[in-house]
């Protein structure tokens, strides 16, 4: 608990109240503004809710290991749901922050992704070392889910063999959460790979559909590299 007053609004100091209780592998964050003069309670929600918004965002941020083989990052995007979906959908979208590609919209209908780092952004930078081979690279997957505009899924290959991805989508007001869960990765080097590339990847879709430009990708790719030889055991 504490005051909170900005004196260029009102003399009147208010009190603030953060209730932190455990829920599951978090926890549920109930915070109260008391004593708000009545034509400051709508600024006051609207500001108190960006800023829940931004903290939500910062610790979901990373991707968690929620079992050994499977990673799973959650994001805040910019709505509506149908406009999340064609990012994931659409080539010509797919391109601005993952890989272009077309996609046969059904399950087991065949995706081939090409995949260009370089053109995500107009800032470059080089591959760091043994990821030069990404530039430039083709693959080729099968929808394992479709329901449109809430959830798909795709086989995803690795040096360990077959994974799948999926990506479900939740309306939230304005917003869209996007949990994206990539299952099956055997060993510790290719979560590493994957959890650097889904969040740089993740990124760079989060400041497109935000309207910023991104920075370059092996810039951002390097430096979460790093952090995640750090934060996965």
């Amino acid at each position: 608990m504490f005051t909170f007053a900005v004196p260029h609004y009102s003399p009147q100091a208010t009190r603030v109240t953060l209730d932190l209780v455990p829920s599951g592998k978090g926890c549920e964050l109930t915070l109260t503004h008391e004593n708000v003069l009545p034509e400051w309670t709508e600024q006051t929600q609207q500001g108190w809710g960006m800023i829940l918004d931004a903290l939500d965002q910062s610790l979901r941020s990373y991707g968690e290991l929620v079992n050994p083989d499977t990673i799973r990052f959650e994001r805040l995007l910019p709505g509506p749901i149908d406009r999340v979906w064609a990012y994931l959908t659409e080539s010509d979208k797919r391109a601005q922050w993952l890989a272009s590609g077309e996609m046969e919209t059904r399950a087991g209908g065949s995706v081939n992704l090409h995949f260009d780092h370089d053109v995500l952004s107009k800032e470059k930078a080089s591959a760091p070392k043994g990821y030069e081979g990404a530039c430039g690279s083709n693959s080729k997957h099968q929808v394992t889910l479709w329901d449109p505009p809430r959830s798909l899924g795709l086989t995803w290959g690795s040096t360990d063999g077959p994974s799948e991805v999926t990506f479900e989508l939740t309306p939230q007001q304005d917003k869209v959460r996007l949990v994206l869960t990539h299952r099956r990765l055997v060993s510790r080097p290719t979560r590493l790979g994957v959890a650097s590339g889904w969040h740089t990847h993740l990124t760079v879709l989060e400041d497109r559909l935000s309207g910023r430009e991104p920075e370059a990708f092996w810039k951002t790719f390097a430096a979460l590299n790093a952090d995640y030889d750090k934060r996965l055991p």
